[in-house]
């Protein structure tokens, strides 16, 4: 299978990206842990899909330029991406941080999507009392706590630092920077966000974890009544990130709900 990582210019932005597979085009951004391009995910959705995974600015070896501040920035910089490439008919899927992006993004242009698959999206809040709890911070938690609520089994999930080249710890690095700059206020989310989710004019696909103690069920259902027409599915056995729990559980399901909206 054809794999290929470059980088290439997108509005004066150098962007770090993967190609892999062949056929329609597949953009899949990445969550707040950074792109992982031996990924078994994305190898799958590879045999049905031609997978577009940018390293989201500010990770992996993406530029942070000093005026890209919010995720509305980052939204932009995927679509001058998608027009740069000439990708159209695009089925968009982000997990996480990745599906928050994937929301920026579908808000705002849909004109060169085919459907989008959101894989437990923050990035939007619902109640309007500041005291209710919608999303984990998973700052002001252990790291074994932390993972515990975002996988239905954390053991074994602790990354060994000693085993990690100077490449990669600097990696690790720029991703939890990146992800500071984003997400940490508002915390995990843009405030109007949520007025703007009826503009998905898209098929819509959320997928959740039926493990998943990150996102509360209030929250869970807001997303979903807040798109019109979206479809809900939950895996059960996994939490946050399907896609690294169940991998060839989450990609064929991505890679049905995509196949049936051309």
């Amino acid at each position: 299978m054809s794999r290929t990582i470059e980088r290439t210019n997108v509005g004066g932005l150098e962007i770090e990206l993967m190609t892999l597979g062949g056929g329609r085009p597949l953009v899949f951004l990445h969550s707040g842990e950074g792109p992982d391009y031996g990924s078994p995910f994305l190898d799958a959705l590879a045999r049905s899909f031609n997978v577009f995974a940018p390293s989201l600015p500010g990770f992996g070896h993406s530029s942070l330029p000093d005026d890209v501040k919010r995720v509305d920035d980052v939204a932009y910089c995927m679509l001058d991406l998608f027009r740069a490439h000439g990708l159209k008919e695009i089925a968009l899927v982000g997990v996480s941080f990745g599906a928050w992006a994937a929301a920026e993004i579908a808000v705002r242009d849909t004109g060169r999507l085919a459907s989008v698959t959101l894989i437990s999206p923050v990035g939007a809040r619902f109640s309007d009392d500041p005291a209710t709890k919608e999303i984990e911070d998973i700052y002001m938690l252990a790291e074994d706590e932390a993972l515990a609520r975002a996988f239905a089994n954390p053991q074994g999930r602790k990354r060994a630092i000693d085993s990690l080249t100077d490449d990669d710890l600097v990696v690790m690095s720029r991703n939890r920077i990146a992800l500071c700059q984003f997400a940490w206020s508002p915390y995990m989310h843009n405030p109007v966000l949520r007025r703007w989710l009826h503009r998905i004019d898209r098929p819509t696909h959320i997928v959740w974890g039926e493990a998943d103690r990150l996102v509360s069920e209030d929250c869970k259902r807001a997303w979903a009544a807040r798109i019109p027409g979206a479809v809900v599915t939950r895996i059960a056995g996994v939490g946050h990130f399907p896609d690294v729990e169940n991998p060839i559980e989450a990609a064929a399901l991505v890679a049905d709900f995509a196949k049936k909206h051309v």
